[in-house]
This record gives structure tokens, C-alpha cells and sequence, in this order.
């Protein structure tokens, strides 16, 4: 399950993730988001996985996520994506992979287990 807020006048989405998540989850929750909102360069999304009870996730799923669609990957251009996790957690180390699969991807993703360091890296540009 999810849910998310975006703030026109921060740019900032606000995702939370609770229970078990799956790879549909995430592609369902940027498709909506991208759909229903004016995300564009520049915009900044936290991820909140620190309700995530079990991560269904793969890492099949992870790579596809990392070579999005084009008209995604155009909307995400420029973008900061902070995930946040508890260390130890189900979501830990599916975002650590999703973090170093990104090195290369025209938008930042940093993984954090401290929603205030998370948020300020996300608005300090």
C-alpha cells in the first residue's frame, strides 16, 4: 500500500510505503504520480519505506525501475529521489541496491535512515 502528497509550491512529493510492497507497488505509485501531478526537472521526491513490513521487490524489478520509460525518464530528469529506510529493515537493502544502480542515471537517488538528513539533502540544492 501507498500513499503520497505533492507540494506544488516545494516541488516535493512525500511517498509512504507501509506493509508488503512489490515491484507493481513502485511502478504503480510513479506512473500515478507522474499522471496527477506537475512533477518535472527539479522536483524532489521522498520515498518513505520505513513502514514496509515486507519487501517484495526484485531485482529485476529494481533494473526495470532504474530504465524507465522515456516519457518517465523525461519527467524524472534533474530530479532527487531521498529514500528513506530503517536500517535492518525488508526495504534496506533493496534500497541500497536501487541506490547504486543509479550512478549513472540522470537523477540523483540517496538512500537515508534519518528522515531530517533525508529531507535536508533533498532541499539543499
Amino acid at each position: 500500500m501507498y500513499r503520497y502528497v505533492a507540494d506544488e509550491n516545494t516541488r516535493l512529493v512525500v511517498a509512504t510505503f507501509e506493509g508488503n510492497v512489490t515491484d507493481a507497488d513502485l511502478f504503480e505509485y510513479l506512473a500515478n504520480m507522474l499522471a496527477n501531478t506537475k512533477y518535472r526537472a527539479g522536483w524532489h521526491s521522498l520515498i518513505d519505506l520505513t513502514g514496509v513490513d515486507v519487501m517484495g521487490m526484485t531485482t529485476a524489478g529494481i533494473q526495470r525501475m532504474r530504465a524507465l520509460p522515456l516519457y518517465m525518464e523525461e519527467r524524472l530528469h534533474g530530479a532527487r529521489a531521498a529514500v528513506l529506510v530503517s536500517k535492518g529493515s525488508a526495504a534496506y537493502d533493496m534500497a541500497r541496491l536501487y541506490e547504486s544502480m543509479g550512478k549513472s542515471s540522470s537523477y540523483e537517488v540517496a538512500l537515508f535512515t534519518d528522515r531530517e538528513t533525508a529531507m535536508h539533502w533533498l532541499m539543499s540544492e
